[in-house]
C-alpha cells in the first residue's frame, strides 16, 4: 500500500470519529463537526487518486497507445505459445507473470488512455481488455483447481479477447 493510500485510509478514519464527537453534544460543535468533515472528505480524495505513478512496463505519455500496443501484441505471443501447450506448472506459472506483468499494470495505467481513444473507443477497449483478464484469471483457477482441459480453454478465450483489445487499441480512429 502506498504512503498516499495509508494516509488518505487514516485521514478519513480520524474524520469519521471526530465528527461522530463533535456531533454528538446537544449542542453540536459545528466548526469542530465541519473540519472533521474536511478531514473525512481529504482522507477519500486521497484514497480514490490513483498513485500517479506510471507503470514500470509503459509510461504514462501521449504515445501510452502505441507502447500498450507493442506491449500488448507481445502479451499476445506469449499467450498464444501458453495456450498451444498443455497446461502444466510452468504454464500456470508463466500466464501469472503475464498478468502480473502486463495485465495488472495495463489495468493501473489504462485511464490515461481515455483521452487519447475518446470515451466510446476507450470503453469498447477496456470491456474487451476486462474479458479477456477475466478469462486468465478463470484459467489460472481453472489449472490450480485441478481442471486442466479448463484452463486450456479459458487460456484460448483469453487470447481470443486480448488480440482484439489490440485490435482496437490500434485501429485508427
Amino acid at each position: 500500500m502506498s504512503a498516499r493510500r495509508a494516509l488518505g485510509g487514516a485521514l478519513s478514519a480520524t474524520g469519521v470519529v471526530l465528527a461522530a464527537l463533535y456531533a454528538a453534544p446537544e449542542p453540536p460543535r459545528w466548526i469542530g463537526f465541519v473540519l472533521s468533515l474536511g478531514l473525512l472528505v481529504g482522507g477519500l480524495l486521497l484514497l480514490r487518486r490513483r498513485a500517479g505513478q506510471p507503470s514500470s512496463v509503459v509510461k504514462e505519455t501521449a504515445s501510452g497507445k502505441m507502447q500498450w500496443a507493442r506491449e500488448l501484441k507481445r502479451a499476445v505471443v506469449v499467450l498464444e505459445k501458453l495456450a498451444a501447450s498443455d497446461p502444466d506448472a510452468t504454464v500456470a506459472e508463466e500466464a501469472g507473470d503475464l498478468r502480473l506483468k502486463v495485465f495488472v499494470p495495463f489495468s493501473e495505467t489504462a485511464d490515461a488512455l481515455a483521452s487519447e481513444l475518446g470515451l466510446q473507443r476507450y470503453a469498447d477497449v477496456m470491456i474487451a481488455f476486462a474479458r479477456s483478464e477475466r478469462a486468465l484469471n478463470r484459467g489460472l483457477s481453472a489449472f490450480v483447481d485441478g481442471y486442466p482441459d479448463e484452463a486450456s480453454r479459458a487460456l484460448r478465450e483469453s487470447l481470443h479477447f486480448l488480440q482484439q483489445t489490440t485490435a482496437l487499441l490500434t485501429a485508427e480512429s
